[in-house]
Formats: C-alpha cells, structure tokens, sequence
C-alpha cells in the first residue's frame, strides 16, 4: 500500500458505505394480479409486439426490426416468523423478424431475484440479496456503464447485510456484496456489425468485491444523519490493466418531508487507485442525491443525480467519470389508466491520464466526452386486477468523441399482461 493510499485509509478510518437506494413502491408494484391471504404468489405473462429501428445499437449499419416478446413471470413473497422469502424469476424470449446475418431470430433472457430476511431481535437483523441476469438484448447498464450488444453473457450480484439498533438513535449497517460480470466468448459476437473476436470477453470480464460500513444517527424522526466508507475491488482476469480499488466516504441525511416524501443526499470523496502503476490514481468527489415522492397512492415522482467514477466498457480506458441525472413520474389519471414518463442523462468523462491506448501501441486520444440520453414514456390501462393493457417508446442517442460508439435506438412496443 502506498503512502497516499495508506493516507486516505487512515483519514477515512472505519467509517462506512455509499448509499444504497431502496427499492420504491412502484418497482415492487404489479400492474395486474394481487396476493391476496393465502396466496404468497403472482403467476403472470407478457407478450409484447414491438419494432426496434436499430437493433446493433450501431452508428454505421442500422438495421430495423419488428419483434415479438414472451415473458412469464413468478413472484413468492413467504413470510413465516421473523423471516421472510421473496423470490422472483422472468424469462424472456424475443423473436426478431429480420435478424439479418449478425444475430440469431431469438434472444433469451433469464432474470432471477431472491431476497432474504430475518429479524433475530428487535435490534439486530439479517438480509440476504442476490440478482442473476441473463441476456442478450441491448441494454443501458446502470452509472457509468453503457453495455451495447455484446452478446450471450451474464451478471450477477450478491449483497449480506446486518443491521443492528444499539440505541433508539443509533444504528449501523455493516454489508459486504460482490459482483461477477461473464461474457461468453465465441465468433458469433458482433459490434457495429463487425466481429469482435475475443475483445468482448477480455475487456468486459470482472469480479467485484466490497465491504461497506455504515453508522446512522436519529437526530429526529424524521432525519436520520448517515456517514459511510464503501470499499470495492474491480479485478478484471483478462484486461488486468483495468483492475483498481475503490474508497468511497460520505455524509449525509435521510429527511422525511412529509410521510410520503423522501429527501435523501451522501457527498464525500471517492479514490480510485489502478493495480498498474502508469495509470494514474485520482481523488474525484462523490455525490448521490435523491428525493421520492408518492403525492397519491399509485401515483409517485422521483429524482435522482451522482456524480462518480465507474467502470466503462470502451476498451481505450479504464474506467470513466459521470454526471448521471434520472427522472421518472407515474401517475394515475383513474384507478385503471395510468402514464409514466422519464429520462436518463449521462454525462461521462473519460481521462488521458486513465487511458490504456499505450499498451496496444495505439496513439492516445487525451480526454473525451460522452453523452448518453435515453427519454421514455408508457401508458397502461388495468382491465382488472388479472389483465392489463400497456404501451411504450424508449429513445437512446450516445455521442462521443471516440470514433465508433455513438448511436441512437428507437424502440415502440405495445402488450398485454395476464396474472393469477
């Protein structure tokens, strides 16, 4: 360990964790089915038709395609004691009508979610997360990512928790997570329409590992003041370049406006050290601000900005720093019609004194911008509480200064969902 690293580990001491957003009533939510007493369990299907105009996510060889969508879904939720079990899986298979020669006609993705708790006492806690994704499809990742379509791969995320109340005030949260991200390798990867050999698995490959500590202070019962310290190894076993290690710490607070409105912020520092010596570290702030509103029983408003430094899939770099805005409203004109609408805004940075150009020979580009924007909007109408109907648009437009990794994407779809 270095001297400033040894620093700031002593500076920031054992203090704790970067801010983990909780998941929000309308991502708990179902448009259709209930679980009523007795049934700890939604069965539900989507189909969906829809047209995607560019389905390589690719700034010179756009292809349009309509598509056909199939997705049933299981969701348990199993209380028993001071435990609980939920457990959620989707499958998805998406038929392409005109693949053309750089994809199959069918797409798969499977989505499994399992979530643990146990309450051992009125103090202490336990919860048990665990999220694998499998998929083909074009995706935005979430914070600084921006994962095209990179073919058949999965990820996967693990988190354990304890939550203990020393006193009525005080708390902490101690967690450790890990993330295992795997692309397949094999020739039948593409980007832009072109073959990516075994670029893909070697620059996107990585282990995750983190530890975070938080302590929480119940100044009022509707504040609650939060300092952490969050810790993360990114150890990439092909691209080893990318590898660092992650400090985070902050402080902030979670404030109730009123019982349904959420204001909550975290503002620190954020170092990045690289397992190679020639990329340089840096110290960068960190900043997460977010305010959720529900000003009707369905009906919900939410904000959110971060500012940090993340991992990148272009291959020229080793990791990026991004100003990221989310907005998103659902509202409830009547019990059964509903609309939501949003945006993402990403704004990332990738730095010369990060970039990995000089181990392929290649000349380096400097600094660059990129700018990912991505607005939707849905409309939705519950028949009843087992069938709805729903529509939807999703724009994405990427521009960026390094050659090959603009594009832009318009989806339009339009299903029905069934549920018992």
């Amino acid at each position: 360990m270095n001297v400033t690293k040894k620093m700031f580990a002593l500076a920031t001491g054992a203090v704790l964790i970067s801010f983990n957003a909780q998941l929000s009533q309308a991502e708990e939510s179902v448009s259709a089915g209930k679980m009523g007493t007795g049934k700890p369990f939604i069965i539900s299907a989507n189909v969906r038709q829809g047209y995607d105009d560019n389905i390589y996510t690719s700034s010179n060889n756009e292809r349009g395609s309509m598509y056909t969508t199939i997705s049933p879904e299981f969701w348990l939720k199993y209380p028993w004691g001071d435990s609980t079990l939920e457990a959620r899986y989707i499958f998805t298979a998406r038929h392409y009508w005109n693949p053309g020669p750089y994809r199959s006609d069918w797409d798969y993705s499977h989505n499994f979610n399992l979530r643990f708790n146990h309450n051992f006492n009125d103090r202490l806690s336990l919860e048990l997360r665990d999220q694998f994704v499998f998929s083909q499809s074009p995706q935005l990742g979430s914070g600084n990512s921006i994962v095209r379509y990179l073919g058949d791969g999965y990820i996967n995320n693990a988190s354990a928790a304890l939550t203990y109340a020393w006193t009525r005030q005080f708390s902490t949260v101690t967690t450790y997570n890990n993330t295992f991200n795997n692309y397949s390798d094999n020739e039948e990867h593409y980007i832009n329409g072109q073959w990516a050999g075994h670029s893909i698995n070697y620059i996107n490959n990585y282990f995750r590992n983190g530890v975070s500590q938080d302590f929480r202070y119940a100044f009022l019962d509707t504040t609650t003041g939060v300092l952490n310290f969050t810790y993360d190894n990114y150890n990439y076993g092909y691209e080893h370049y990318k590898t660092y290690d992650s400090y985070i710490l902050t402080a902030g607070a979670d404030h109730y406006l009123m019982p349904t409105w959420l204001l909550s912020g975290r503002v620190g520092a954020q170092m990045v050290e690289y397992e190679v010596a020639d990329i340089s570290s840096s110290i960068n702030p960190y900043v997460n601000l977010r305010s959720v509103w529900y000003y009707l029983p369905k009906s919900s408003f939410e904000a959110s900005y971060t500012y940090s430094t993340g991992i990148t899939d272009n291959g020229n770099y080793a990791t990026s720093e991004g100003h990221t805005f989310n907005l998103d409203i659902t509202h409830y004109w009547t019990p059964k019609f509903y609309t939501t609408a949003g945006v993402l805004l990403i704004f990332n940075t990738f730095d010369a004194s990060q970039s990995l150009s000089q181990y392929w020979s290649l000349q380096s580009q400097g600094s660059i911008h990129e700018t990912t924007l991505q607005p939707y909007a849905r409309a939705g109408y519950e028949f009843t509480n087992w069938f709805s109907l729903e529509v939807g648009y999703m724009h994405t437009t990427v521009t960026s200064g390094d050659p090959g990794r603009p594009y832009w994407d318009n989806q339009f779809y339009v299903g029905v969902r069934a549920s018992y």
